[in-house]
């Protein structure tokens, strides 16, 4: 079994041994489901039976599974099953079904070509023909099958990226009494090209003001030698404080990312991704760490002001809440209005503290003239990490 980068075809002739480049022979391969036949492992055709168990071969199929074998990620795989009509008349297959839309079947017999795919809609079977030139497809609902008639069906599936097992099917009804139904398997594994431990970082939950480290071990059996080259952009309360090439208890190489998170991380950024570039055909790891922070204040109800309906002559008002998740002493310094739709001489906005709470309370005052009122209120904090915040509102005199 061969690993190659791209598009990839699972190989049916015997493999060759691996001669320790990015190959991977057939001895490396230990985890294959032992319910899989692997590409090489062609059998005879069996004896016909009545209702044929799936996964046996049958007098229509040589094999019904395959083990396509192992790749690298984003890459798509082939496999290829071989069948013959062993009866004396002409037999149908119809609702051929692939297990997910990640299947795409090709049924060649002799001179014609069908093709399972999910366009227009899923499971759809087309005949395609050459007409001036160009490829012709026309739907059809079944396939006939004539008296010794040998063809191959080849099956594609998206890997997607995946690491891991995945497997596909294609599921095909027949009007031969002693294969009435065939499900044909087959399977993939998806090859890590980075082993990650952990795979993220949890800080869990912390404060603006916190700081908290991390640390990762990246290693790779595909390329143990690969090199850990430069990280992209951080921000600025994310740090890499160490970078070097280790030796595991079990011998092997590997890298270790150490650093630091915090202080002033951003509450929306929920974390951090760190991409680091090697120096292995331009792929790239990355490191996540995931985190809760609690940034410096919470403000209720937050950075909008709807007031609705103004009644003329009664005014209206709304508050602003500001809660020091730090226990700072939280002072309003200054108050501005920028782009008012009314005269600024109708709104006021006034603090008072309500222990270790801030509350503004903004107003409109009852004699306001215009019909939409609608602005910004820029409320000037004594806090370091808050500076100035913006708050939009509206409402419609009536």
């Amino acid at each position: 079994m061969v690993l190659v980068m791209g598009s990839l075809v699972a190989q049916v002739e015997p493999p060759k041994k691996s001669d320790g480049s990015r190959g991977i022979s057939k001895g490396d391969v230990p985890n294959k489901s032992p319910d899989f036949d692997s590409p090489e492992s062609a059998q005879p055709l069996a004896p016909s039976v009545t209702q044929m168990v799936t996964g046996q071969p049958n007098a229509w199929f040589n094999r019904t599974k395959l083990f396509m074998g192992e790749f690298l990620d984003k890459e798509k795989v082939i496999g290829k099953f071989s069948f013959k009509n062993p009866t004396n008349k002409k037999h149908v297959w119809k609702n051929l079904s692939g297990s997910c839309q990640c299947v795409r079947a090709t049924i060649k017999i002799g001179k014609r070509t069908y093709e399972l795919s999910k366009k227009p809609v899923a499971n759809s079977l087309h005949e395609l023909r050459e007409e001036k030139g160009k490829t012709v497809r026309d739907r059809i609902t079944h396939m006939n099958i004539q008296a010794g008639d040998v063809g191959e069906i080849v099956v594609e599936m998206e890997m997607g990226g995946l690491q891991g097992y995945k497997d596909a099917t294609l599921a095909i009804e027949s009007s031969d009494e002693d294969m009435r139904q065939v499900t044909l398997s087959w399977q993939a594994k998806g090859v890590k090209l980075f082993d990650i431990t952990p795979n993220d970082v949890f800080l869990n939950n912390m404060t603006w003001a916190d700081m908290r480290t991390f640390k990762f071990v990246v290693a790779s059996d595909v390329k143990p030698d690969f090199k850990l080259l430069d990280h992209g952009a951080l921000p600025d309360y994310v740090k890499i404080t160490k970078k070097e090439q280790i030796t595991r208890p079990n011998g092997k190489k590997a890298w270790q990312v150490e650093g630091t998170f915090g202080p002033n991380a951003d509450p929306k950024a929920g974390g951090a991704a760190i991409k680091f570039k090697t120096d292995w055909e331009g792929k790239e790891i990355n490191l996540t760490v995931i985190a809760t922070v609690t940034g410096p204040i919470t403000i209720e109800p937050g950075t909008f002001l709807s007031f609705g309906k103004i009644r003329k002559g009664e005014g209206a008002e709304r508050k602003i809440t500001f809660i020091p998740n730090d226990k700072f002493n939280l002072k309003l310094e200054g108050v501005t209005f920028p782009s008012l739709t009314f005269d600024k001489k109708y709104i006021t906005a006034v603090a008072v503290k309500d222990g270790e709470k801030l509350v503004v309370t903004v107003k409109i005052a009852p004699d306001v003239k215009g019909f939409l009122i609608r602005g910004a209120i820029e409320l000037k904090l004594n806090h370091p990490a808050i500076g100035t915040k913006k708050f939009n509102f509206n409402g419609i005199l009536r």
